[in-house]
């Protein structure tokens, strides 16, 4: 990946947290070889602005499980979808509860978001008013009115441990 930027809060060309630029990007062998699902995550250290992105507008917590679970509970996903009827230009988000799709293995949810929302978090305990929760997937793929993710595992919350405390002026 070249020239990869994050924009808080993007709406229609408004960035109203700013703009901040990829410094390092980490993610899993098995995903970039091998394009296994459960590794489809990567962790991506920005360059700081006036602050950090955390200060600026906080984070989420991150929660893994050793397995993959057969549902989980009270799932907000949330993406820019960019396929008709979206335009890419806003975030939509989806408020289900999310069970194991045994075919591949991976957890889906109703939810019409479509191509363009990739990449986009599964979140559980969501507060809107505050913007917080706990993220437990992403957004992988779509099909029909299905979203799908691999949950997160103890690998994942392994490989950020190696990355969190990477700060970059």
């Amino acid at each position: 990946m070249t020239n990869w930027i994050f924009v808080p809060y993007y709406d229609h060309g408004a960035r109203p947290y700013g703009t901040w630029y990829a410094a390092n990007m980490t993610t899993f062998n098995g995903w970039t070889q091998n394009h296994y699902r459960e590794y489809d995550v990567a962790f991506v250290n920005v360059w700081n602005n006036a602050d950090t992105l955390g200060h600026t507008v906080g984070g989420e917590g991150l929660r893994t499980s050793g397995s993959i679970p057969q549902a989980v509970l009270g799932v907000t996903a949330l993406g820019y979808p960019a396929e008709a009827p979206y335009d890419g230009q806003r975030q939509y988000y989806c408020l289900s509860s999310a069970t194991l799709d045994t075919s591949y293995n991976t957890l889906g949810m109703p939810c019409p978001l479509n191509g363009g929302s990739s990449g986009g978090p599964w979140l559980q305990n969501y507060d809107n008013a505050t913007g917080l929760g706990y993220a437990v997937g992403i957004n992988e793929s779509t099909s029909g009115s299905t979203l799908y993710s691999s949950p997160f595992t103890s690998a994942v919350s392994n490989l950020y441990s190696l990355v969190q405390d990477d700060v970059y002026s």
